[in-house]
């Protein structure tokens, strides 16, 4: 009878033990299947994303020309520092204002068109600022804001400076 026992002991501690190697096992299996599927979700969204850009892309290539023929000329980038010297101005802010090379770069994605980098160094208020960003969306001039940089010891609720980054878009010299 101590026999039996003994071996029944053994028989269930066996038992115990498989259970315990089996259940590692099957929790490695699904962690590595969910890093699967967690990569191939992600892979299945990355091709829904692109899809839809070029989808948008396709769309959109009839308007190009159009777009093209609003950017200014080469000749006229110095009228945009200029634009955005007088909309500072207007909204009680100090601008300097400097493009980062004398001559544009090309696009790395619309052959027809050049971009010109800029930096500002402007100073005003809080609202001040607000003015001044809702006067450069009046700008007839297609650009982006890169990166702002907001310095003031009280946030913007006094004397602040802002640096701005950003790329004005213009035709392409002698593009024909």
């Amino acid at each position: 009878m101590a026999i039996n026992i003994a071996v029944s002991i053994g028989a269930v501690a066996v038992a115990m033990s498989s259970i315990f190697v089996i259940r590692q096992w099957i929790e490695g299996r699904v962690a590595t299947t969910r890093e699967k599927l967690l990569f191939l979700q992600d892979r299945e969204n990355r091709q829904t994303v692109f899809m839809n850009l070029n989808s948008d892309y396709n769309r959109l290539t009839p308007v190009f020309p159009v777009l093209y023929s609003i950017l200014p000329p080469p000749e006229n980038v110095i009228v945009f520092a200029d634009a955005i010297g007088q909309a500072a101005k207007e909204t009680g802010n100090t601008i300097e204002f400097q493009f980062e090379s004398s001559e544009p770069s090309p696009d790395p994605i619309f052959p027809a068109v050049d971009r010109v980098g800029f930096h500002a160094k402007v100073i005003g208020t809080g609202e001040s600022f607000r003015q001044f960003f809702q006067r450069l969306e009046t700008l007839h001039y297609i650009s982006t804001v890169d990166t702002i940089d907001i310095d003031g010891p009280q946030g913007i609720y006094g004397a602040v400076t802002v640096m701005i980054r950003g790329t004005v878009f213009i035709q392409k010299k002698n593009a024909t």
